[in-house]
């Protein structure tokens, strides 16, 4: 197996979870509905209520990459910011040579 870095804690990763299931959910019902309502309107069953589920499974896809992205660019700022501490200690140990 390949380490792709430090392990995420399980909190951060059950949140990404949580957070992609209601995403989906939410874009699918209004989608749904918004079609529906539509479709009742415009006397166009069922039509309007599968372009509105197909968008908004599109929408929460493209929530949910989103916010994957966003959680990949704060992991690697934090592991940024955790080499150059380890850096600068290690440069602090060091006696400046005579010369």
């Amino acid at each position: 197996m390949s380490d792709s870095g430090p392990p995420r804690e399980p909190v951060s990763v059950l949140s990404l979870a949580f957070t992609a299931g209601l995403t989906l959910l939410a874009g699918m019902f209004v989608g749904y509905h918004g079609g529906r309502y539509l479709d009742r309107l415009l006397g166009s069953e069922p039509w309007l209520s599968l372009v509105g589920t197909v968008l908004g499974v599109v929408a929460g896809f493209r929530v949910l990459l989103r916010d994957i992205l966003r959680s990949g660019d704060r992991s690697s700022r934090r592991d940024k910011r955790g080499q150059r501490a380890e850096d600068r200690t290690d440069g602090e140990d060091r006696e400046p040579a005579d010369g």
